[in-house]
């Protein structure tokens, strides 16, 4: 299910490595330039977006292995959506994260697959840094785990 891009009612960020860039995680808007103003989200201001990691990772030690690739955490905060994942496909250093922000409520998988249609330059290069494509998995119930 794709959301209707051209609707002003949804804002969507990326926080991270901007395509072509060997580091620097600041925010982008769709084209990759940074918004001005810079937005204000439930976690703060959109630049300063890297500190949710920690909430939706809990702390992480990237020495111990602890920051694997290719798996996204969400976040929902008044109706605000993060998809967060570590990402080392153009920075290499530990702790250093993709996230994907929406100012609407979204689901688990149509936060990944609005983010792949938005910002696929940025998806490219994380599956090309993985060696394999990120799959959306269904919702699952908390409990059993069984698909919703």
């Amino acid at each position: 299910m794709s959301i209707d891009r051209s609707s002003p009612l949804m804002s969507a960020y990326f926080f991270g490595v901007a395509p072509g860039r060997p580091s620097g995680h600041f925010l982008h808007d769709e084209r990759y330039r940074h918004p001005d103003p810079d937005p204000e989200t439930p976690w703060g201001k959109g630049d300063n977006l890297e500190g949710v990691m920690p909430l939706a990772w809990g702390r992480t030690d990237f020495y111990a292995g602890q920051q694997p690739e290719g798996t996204f955490r969400f976040l929902r905060r008044d109706g605000w959506t993060l998809a967060t994942a570590w990402d080392r496909s153009a920075d290499r250093r530990g702790g250093c994260c993709a996230i994907f922000a929406f100012d609407r409520d979204l689901s688990d998988a149509e936060a990944v697959r609005l983010a792949k249609e938005l910002f696929p330059a940025v998806f490219d290069r994380i599956e090309h840094h993985l060696g394999r494509r990120i799959a959306v998995a269904p919702a699952a119930c908390p409990c059993c785990r069984r698909p919703l």
